[in-house]
């Protein structure tokens, strides 16, 4: 969907994604909520945001691993984002 997947998603430039910005033109009305779908095939992962596909990677591919080194998640052990099972952490900002 992207063409350098990795580096979208692990830094600010996703917030000029053209497929994000596009998600986000419809405003929901005050008390409703966005919704969201992330799908994780092995390493292969989708983010959805109300009903489109805003980015996808592959995990522990090039275009990730570079986009990790050049993130502020570069020293974290283990590699960001390659433990293969655990929880997700959702986090509001």
């Amino acid at each position: 969907m992207l063409n350098s997947p990795g580096i979208k998603l692990l830094t600010p430039f996703l917030l000029a994604s053209p497929l994000l910005q596009a998600a986000l033109k419809k405003v929901n009305a005050p008390g409703q909520w966005n919704t969201i779908r992330i799908v994780c095939k092995g390493k292969n992962v989708e983010h959805w945001l109300k009903g489109k596909k805003i980015l996808e990677f592959t995990r522990g591919s090039d275009s990730y691993k570079e986009a990790v080194a050049k993130s502020k998640f570069s020293k974290t052990v283990p590699s960001f984002g390659m433990v293969e099972k655990g929880k997700i952490l959702l986090q509001e900002h």
